[in-house]
């Protein structure tokens, strides 16, 4: 079955970008099919959003990065309650959603994130999106939701100083 593919993970000295560690992409959808794809995110990072229009903003590069359109959105909220401190933003795409979850509070920060879309979309042009975002560890999980939530892939990504 066609899919991206991350290759190992980051090691070595220095912080290194995800784009180094992201290689061998292959098609992840068949052209005019809908294909019900589920993008699941769980990242331990550096530098979470802290600013609601910072993080519109992220959503809205987002989206264009992969090459889909607006419907509504994308619009972020801060909730300050202690222990669920943080800033979530989501966005209603023409082929379905994405939204993400940011908790400033824990040590790394922690983003939960979900795209979810009847269009064709590449995983590693999502998961270089997080690379702003300073991340120690990427793990991710993805369903196709139309042949009965059957897992594509799952990986985990971790990146050493």
């Amino acid at each position: 079955m066609p899919r991206n593919k991350i290759i190992g993970a980051l090691t070595g000295t220095g912080k290194k970008k995800l784009s180094k560690a992201l290689v061998e992409i292959a098609p992840v959808c068949e052209a005019k099919v809908l294909e019900h794809k589920h993008l699941i995110v769980r990242a331990e990072i550096l530098k979470p959003i802290e600013d609601e229009t910072v993080a519109t903003d992220w959503m809205r590069e987002l989206v264009d990065k992969i090459g889909m359109q607006v419907l509504q959105g994308p619009w972020s909220a801060y909730e300050g309650s202690p222990g669920n401190q943080g800033i979530t933003t989501s966005v209603i795409l023409t082929t379905s959603h994405a939204v993400a979850h940011f908790w400033s509070e824990p040590n790394p920060a922690l983003l939960e994130f979900d795209l979810y879309s009847c269009a064709c979309f590449d995983i590693d042009d999502v998961i270089r999106h997080f690379d702003i975002l300073d991340p120690v560890k990427i793990e991710y999980k993805f369903l196709d939701r139309k042949n009965n939530l059957q897992e594509i892939s799952h990986e985990v990504l971790t990146m050493s100083n």
